[in-house]
C-alpha cells in the first residue's frame, strides 16, 4: 500500500502527464478570489501580479504540497459531487461545450474537473478516457478562440494585456525563476 506522500506523488504525475498546466487549469475553474482567500488565507493584494496566487498555489502543489492540493480536492469534488454525479456522458458533453468557468459564471463544469475526481476518488473511472479526449479538444478549441474568449472575459484580457508589456514580462520571468527556479522557462504556458 502506497504511503499518503506516494499518492500525492503519483497522483500529481498522473494529472501532469494529462496536461503540465493542468492544476493552473483546476485552480481558475475552482477558485473565485473570495474562495481563494478564504482556503488559503491569502489577502488580494492589489499591487501583486495577476494570478500571482494562483502561480503561488500551483507551485506549492508542484512541490507535493498535501494541503494546497488537499484543499484543490477538497473544492473541486465537492462541486463534482454535487452537481454532476449522475450525469450521462451526453449530458457532460452538453455541460463541457456551454464554456462555462465556474470562477467567473458561478457555475460551469470543464473536462479537468472531472478528471481530478476520477483521479482523486477512483470513481468514474470508465469515463477517464473520455474526459481526457474532451480535455485535448478543449484544449484545442481554447487556442483556436483565444481571440474571441478574450473579448468575453475581460479579466483573461486584462492578464494578457499585462504580459505583453515587456517589462512586466521579464519582471514576471524573474519572479516565477526565483520563486520556482524554473530554468529556461517562459510564459506560453498563460498565453
Amino acid at each position: 500500500m502506497l504511503k499518503k506522500n506516494e499518492k500525492v506523488m503519483l497522483l500529481i504525475e498522473k494529472l501532469k502527464s494529462i496536461n503540465e498546466n493542468i492544476f493552473f487549469d483546476l485552480v481558475i475553474d475552482n477558485f473565485n478570489n473570495e474562495l481563494l482567500e478564504k482556503k488559503f488565507g491569502k489577502p488580494f493584494n492589489e499591487n501583486s501580479i495577476f494570478f500571482e496566487r494562483e502561480i503561488d498555489i500551483v507551485g506549492k502543489i508542484d512541490e507535493s504540497n498535501k494541503d494546497f492540493l488537499k484543499k484543490l480536492i477538497e473544492i473541486n469534488n465537492s462541486y463534482v459531487e454535487k452537481k454532476c454525479l449522475d450525469f450521462t456522458k451526453e449530458d457532460y458533453l452538453r455541460e463541457f461545450q456551454r464554456d462555462k468557468i465556474l470562477r467567473v459564471n458561478g457555475k460551469g463544469l470543464n473536462p479537468e474537473q472531472m478528471i481530478m475526481y476520477v483521479l482523486s476518488t477512483d470513481n468514474l473511472t470508465d469515463h477517464l478516457e473520455f474526459f481526457k479526449e474532451e480535455y485535448s479538444k478543449y484544449l484545442e478549441k481554447l487556442e483556436e478562440n483565444r481571440q474571441e474568449i478574450l473579448e468575453k472575459e475581460l479579466f483573461l484580457k486584462q492578464a494578457l494585456e499585462e504580459l505583453e508589456n515587456d517589462t512586466f514580462e521579464k519582471e514576471f520571468q524573474e519572479y516565477i525563476d526565483t520563486k520556482y527556479k524554473i530554468s529556461g522557462g517562459d510564459l506560453n504556458f498563460l498565453i
